[in-house]
């Protein structure tokens, strides 16, 4: 008795991030539009933003101004919020600085419930995936 082998039709699943963007909604009718997941290039400039300097003992002494910041920048593309004469503000670093305590408290609060339901569905994908049928 010859072995057959068993092929998948079941396509291969890519390695890549597919860029898409997810529009993340606020208080005050206001949005983000953030990356639905971040490449690992994008992970390591932002993890990069967050060390100031790296000893030659292989100690490293944190940027204190970009932890948390960090990601959640690498994360949003757009906002629509708006200055004191309703004129668009880009956004930007420097913007996200700007924002109040408690309007970024809200921005870092949404992103990083954006990240935990992509992370939260990623692992459903992946043990759906590898369960093998009986």
């Amino acid at each position: 008795m010859s072995k057959e082998k068993v092929v998948s039709m079941t396509p291969k699943k890519s390695r890549f991030v597919q860029p898409s963007i997810v529009r993340l909604n606020l208080s005050n009718d206001d949005w983000l539009d953030v990356r639905r997941e971040l490449t690992v290039g994008e992970q390591r400039k932002a993890m990069a933003k967050t060390i100031s300097t790296m000893r030659a003992d292989g100690r490293i002494e944190p940027n204190m101004e970009m932890i948390g910041k960090a990601e959640i920048s690498a994360y949003i593309v757009d906002w629509s919020f708006v200055d004191a004469n309703d004129k668009r503000v880009p956004f930007s670093e420097s913007a996200l600085d700007n924002l109040t305590p408690a309007d970024y408290q809200e921005v870092d609060t949404v992103v990083r419930a954006h990240i935990a339901a992509v992370e939260e569905e990623r692992k459903k994908d992946e043990s759906g995936s590898s369960q093998k049928p009986s």
